[in-house]
């Protein structure tokens, strides 16, 4: 069961990135620096911005279950799946049908896992060393300041991308930490 956690958590973050990497490349019009990834939804194919949210959701909902096992607190759970919600709601209602609706589900995620991310190496007995509290609150610093950054010293879409790209890389190495324990005690 662990393994295919892991391989969930995995093929999620990969389909997310597949699809908007597609979708910028078919849309040629778009572009990645002063357009936000949601605005893929707009154009031709846009429809499978659906399935790229859903993806991320499900990143997320795994990567809960994955943190359920290390008897994570019930509050790093709930803002996880909280955060999934959000994203596939996003999926659902797009910049086209509902703006603050759609704009607004996107910033819970991002702030639900930002927080959850600053939490685990403080909750979690098996994250409190050294190289997970510097993956969970360096690349959650490093997220927070892309989108700060946006729309002053960084294009808004950079600033986007960046930062979804901190949480997917968080996602990629939770999987791969959790199937890999690097040491004493990661034993799970």
């Amino acid at each position: 069961m662990k393994k295919i956690k892991s391989i969930i958590l995995i093929v999620a973050v990969l389909g997310f990135v597949c699809i908007v990497v597609a979708l910028n490349i078919v849309q040629t019009d778009y572009s990645l620096s002063d357009q936000l990834m949601s605005e893929l939804a707009l154009g031709e194919l846009g429809s499978y911005m659906f399935f790229a949210f859903l993806s991320f959701a499900i990143a997320l909902y795994t990567a809960q279950q994955i943190l359920a096992e290390y008897q994570s607190i019930i509050i790093i759970r709930l803002l996880l799946i909280t955060a999934s919600f959000s994203l596939a709601g996003a999926g659902f209602f797009t910049l086209a049908d509902n703006i603050v609706l759609h704009v607004t589900l996107v910033f819970v995620a991002f702030i639900l896992i930002v927080l959850s991310m600053y939490l685990i190496p403080r909750q979690i007995l098996q994250f409190q060393h050294r190289m997970p509290t510097v993956m969970c609150w360096g690349l959650s610093i490093a997220a927070a300041a892309s989108v700060a950054l946006g729309q002053s010293l960084l294009p808004i879409g950079i600033a986007q991308r960046l930062a979804t790209s901190c949480i997917l890389i968080w996602l990629l190495w939770l999987a791969v930490y959790y199937q890999y324990p690097s040491n004493k005690y990661n034993n799970k």
